[in-house]
């Protein structure tokens, strides 16, 4: 049990107001011997119950003891004192650390609520920027689309599509001249002029005379020729092109303007994305449906001038029109593929006009005796297959030499004059 730091002065004085009176208990408890002898013992009545059971007091402490305890008790206030020094330090301390603290957390404050600020201002200007290289990225798509010149085609397979077209062609041909019935007096004199203007621009005033003047059905070969001259001028007419008709005058003059003035990679595109436009309007575009009526158009003209009567033409015409629509697709199909995706050259499909010259290094005779075999000089009757001429630039703008992809084939005027004789003779031996 702690003693409380008063009960030592206490008993101090005790002590020093003790030590004067120098009194022997044991001396003042002894009988008086002059008295006489002490009483008999007289035995002390009985404590109450309550205060039987109270402890006995404990006797007071010496005087070593409250030295000792005194000495502890100085020793335990200094120990305090000092504790208590150290903690009013510690408190001075924290106090200008927390206030440190607090001048800190405030400059920390700001500065975050300019970092704040700045980031901001800095998303602000992320936002524009990434706006801004949307915008140049869509700009330098598109102008990526003018100067690339990838083509989505090869050359070999826009030459194997005018060759499967050759060949549709000739097998349509040769089946509408198979049947030789001809009746000439049931055939309108006016009908067969107004057919006879629209076969000369395609077959040419020879073959027209010709046909008109035929005792029997018109040859293969004639009728070849005017169904390839009427695929010839459906391609040409759907899109514009450097040497082609194009889908009208305008386009067709700015683009020989540009394609003189311009890289190859932009007029070309400019070609592509016309025609691609060309399409979608309408403009200068006929469909397959719209190509098909020509085709039958043309057939039908040559096998009137030929004289083949009116129900003849029309069964010859019905049997052949589900291959004439598939040829009129070929036809649209190849017009955008060389009008589309063609920019790295311009690709043309050709035909040779009737009455020219005929010229080995721009044409083939279809019935020479041996493939690559030279003609004779003479004067073309009619073109029977188309061919195709590609045209490019340099990378200076100058103007390369133009390749043959394939030549367009021809018949001769030898040619009718054969089949003149073979025919004479036939009539001969009938």
């Amino acid at each position: 049990m702690p003693i409380h730091p008063f009960a030592s002065c206490a008993d101090d004085a005790y002590a020093s107001d003790t030590s004067d009176e120098s009194i022997d208990v044991d001396d003042a408890i002894q009988p008086d011997a002059q008295n006489g002898p002490a009483e008999e013992d007289v035995p002390e009545p009985p404590l109450h119950p309550q205060l039987a059971s109270v402890p006995p007091t404990d006797p007071p402490p010496s005087r070593a003891q409250d030295s000792a305890s005194t000495r502890r008790l100085k020793t335990r206030l200094a120990t305090k004192a000092t504790q208590i020094a150290e903690l009013k330090d510690t408190l001075r301390h924290t106090r200008r650390a927390s206030t440190t603290a607090k001048d800190h957390a405030a400059q920390l404050e700001t500065q975050l609520a300019e970092a704040h600020r700045a980031t901001a201002a800095l998303r602000a200007e992320l936002d524009s920027r990434t706006a801004l290289l949307d915008a140049r990225t869509q700009e330098l798509r598109a102008a990526q689309v003018f100067l690339s010149t990838a083509d989505a085609v090869a050359d070999a397979d826009v030459r194997a599509a005018v060759e499967r077209l050759n060949a549709e062609t000739y097998q349509i041909a040769a089946g509408l001249a198979a049947e030789p019935s001809t009746d000439r007096a049931a055939i309108d004199r006016a009908e067969a002029d107004a057919a006879a203007v629209r076969a000369i621009p395609l077959v040419g005033e020879t073959t027209v005379a010709r046909l008109r003047g035929a005792p029997r059905a018109p040859n293969a070969m004639v009728v070849q020729g005017a169904l390839a001259a009427a695929a010839h001028d459906a391609m040409h007419t759907l899109a514009p092109g450097p040497t082609g008709k194009g889908g009208t005058k305008l386009l067709h003059d700015v683009y020989q303007h540009m394609w003189h003035a311009e890289p190859q990679a932009v007029a070309g595109r400019w070609r592509a994305l016309a025609c691609r436009h060309l399409s979608a309007v309408g403009g200068g575009a006929p469909d397959a449906g719209a190509v098909a009526g020509a085709f039958a158009q043309s057939l039908a003209d040559v096998l009137l001038l030929a004289g083949v009567p009116r129900q003849v033409r029309r069964r010859k015409l019905a049997d052949v029109q589900e291959r004439l629509a598939g040829v009129a697709a070929s036809v649209v199909a190849l017009r955008t593929t060389i009008g589309e995706d063609v920019v790295a050259s311009d690709i043309l499909p050709v035909l040779e006009k009737p009455g020219v010259s005929f010229d080995p290094q721009t044409m083939e005779d279809a019935y020479a005796y041996a493939p690559g075999e030279s003609s004779a000089p003479g004067r073309v009757v009619c073109a029977v297959e188309i061919g195709l001429r590609r045209w490019e630039k340099r990378m200076d703008g100058q103007q390369a030499p133009p390749v043959w992809l394939m030549k367009p084939k021809v018949a001769l005027e030898s040619m009718f004059d054969e089949l003149d004789e073979s025919s004479d003779v036939d009539q001969s031996s009938d």
